[in-house]
């Protein structure tokens, strides 16, 4: 005998099933929605507060950059001009002047009795330097006075002599003696006694071969010749050579001249007395 058997519910049943499905769907749905809102919360908290930090937060210094420094520009060359060749001229020998020194006077009276050197004032507004000496004759007691002056080149322009002399008073005589660079010394004397003034003037010869023999020479020279006025109290006395046979030739004259004489010792008294005062000072 065939059984049949009556279907036994083991399966759920569709009705159910639709049933779960649906109620799993709702949930499902409820879910998305909460996550998704609860996302979205969770991105605006964050965008705030990162916004917040952002403006609380204390911007730190960029390192500033040193300015870039530039080469400096090259230095142009100077463009080379033409050289002119010149002659190498010899270096000049600058020579040192020599100083020239006055040479004094070697004359010898007597004793010393003082020397030394002054300024004169000459007429003019010119003045020289001077150099003095004081000698007396240990026989006679006669003192001499004796000065030489120079010019600014040192070089040895007169000197005077004076015999017998006696300080503060009027001279009655004195030798002037003037000397030339390109001539022989010229003495003039005054003597105040007599009121006359004498010339001795002295003339070099030529040093040369002769061509007149030795007696011929001696036999013209003349020494000794007498020259006067028609008065008599002008005359000269001349000693003359007329070949060079000796050294040279002589001229001395002699006149009367009482007013010139008299002029010519007051102006030496007066340089007289400029030694005295200055030697005294």
């Amino acid at each position: 005998m065939r059984t049949t058997r009556t279907s036994e519910g083991r399966g759920i049943s569709k009705p159910v099933m639709f049933s779960m499905l649906t109620v799993s769907a709702v949930i499902v749905a409820g879910l998305i929605v909460f996550f998704t809102g609860a996302l979205s919360s969770t991105l605006a908290e964050d965008n705030g507060t990162g916004a917040q930090a952002s403006a609380n937060q204390i911007p730190e210094a960029s390192p500033t950059k040193a300015p870039k420094q530039e080469a400096p520009a090259p230095t142009p060359m100077p463009t080379p001009e033409p050289t002119v060749e010149t002659a190498i001229q010899p270096a000049a020998i600058v020579q040192d002047e020599p100083v020239k020194t006055k040479v004094l006077p070697r004359v010898k009276f007597g004793e010393s009795l003082v020397d030394g050197w002054v300024n004169l004032e000459l007429p003019a507004g010119h003045t020289a330097e001077t150099w003095y000496t004081l000698q007396v004759n240990t026989e006679t007691r006669g003192i001499t006075n004796f000065f030489a002056l120079y010019n600014e080149d040192s070089d040895l322009v007169s000197t005077v002599k004076i015999e017998d002399y006696t300080k503060g008073e009027p001279l009655d005589n004195a030798e002037l003696t003037l000397y030339y660079s390109d001539g022989p010394e010229r003495v003039l004397y005054f003597d105040g006694v007599e009121g006359t003034m004498a010339l001795t003037q002295e003339y070099a010869q030529p040093a040369s071969p002769s061509m007149f023999s030795s007696d011929l020479r001696v036999a013209m020279v003349f020494y000794g010749m007498e020259l006067k006025d028609s008065t008599g109290e002008v005359n000269a006395l001349m000693n003359l050579d007329l070949t060079g046979l000796s050294l040279g030739e002589v001229l001395i004259l002699k006149q009367p001249a009482s007013r010139v004489v008299n002029d010519m010792l007051t102006e030496i008294g007066d340089l007289v007395t400029q030694i005295e005062v200055q030697r005294r000072s």
